[in-house]
């Protein structure tokens, strides 16, 4: 109980990031069982405690991510079967980024009607599970953004950056539009030359312009930081 049982759900992590480090995880050889029983343990410890669920699927997406092709028939029931039943019990910002991976790693869709769970008409989904939740972790930026931005598409990053940016900013909620700004700051870096009228719409220059005139304003601070991004960036 208590500091022991920090201690040993950290020791297992620890562990485990320390086989996924080695490469053995990636390599042509690894037998579907071994992967399947590390990813399984992550899953496991995820749920023990709030404080470990972020870090075990960053560990989970980067596992996953780098599988081997020679084992992905074998994995994909078990990765299936954990997003299908995440998704129906507890669709956290982790869960959805997650899903997000697998789908795009092989080619299945969680999403209603059989659609991916970026498509417009899972909706809900992201505004109820995704968009509410990740503003927990406010003033930081929750994990789960990245990692979905770096799978999205190019042709995919349009459509799913209005639908979900552009509805938080809607929502005229202080704490949303800073986690559009943060969201921003996170990821300009990442995004292709042609994706930056996208990124910086009206909406966010707006606001953006605003804060950065005002040292009063709630943004003020990320917005600064925003622009020296942009700054690095281009």
């Amino acid at each position: 109980k208590g500091q022991d049982e920090r201690d040993f759900y950290f020791g297992r992590l620890f562990a485990i990031i320390s086989i996924h480090r080695s490469q053995r995880l990636a390599q042509s050889d690894v037998s579907a069982d071994f992967f399947i029983s590390i990813v399984s343990q992550l899953q496991e410890l995820s749920l023990k405690k709030s404080y470990l669920q972020e870090i075990c699927y960053d560990v989970m997406m980067d596992i996953v991510s780098n599988a081997p092709d020679s084992i992905s028939n074998d994995i994909l029931p078990f990765l299936s079967s954990h997003v299908i039943e995440r998704l129906k019990q507890f669709p956290s910002p982790e869960v959805i980024a997650f899903a997000i991976l697998v789908e795009k790693k092989f080619g299945v869709l969680f999403g209603n009607k059989q659609k991916s769970l970026i498509h417009s008409s899972n909706i809900n989904i992201w505004s109820r599970d995704f968009i509410n939740k990740t503003i927990q972790s406010h003033p930081k930026v929750h994990s789960a953004w990245k990692h979905i931005l770096r799978v999205v598409s190019p042709n995919q990053f349009k459509d799913f950056w209005k639908m979900i940016v552009d509805r938080l900013l809607s929502a005229h909620s202080i704490e949303k539009q800073y986690l559009v700004l943060s969201v921003t700051a996170e990821i300009f870096d990442m995004i292709l030359p042609s994706q930056i009228d996208t990124v910086l719409s009206p909406r966010i220059l707006n606001i953006f312009i605003k804060s950065l005139m005002t040292e009063k304003s709630h943004f003020h601070e990320i917005s600064k930081h925003l622009l020296n991004k942009i700054i690095t960036s281009i």
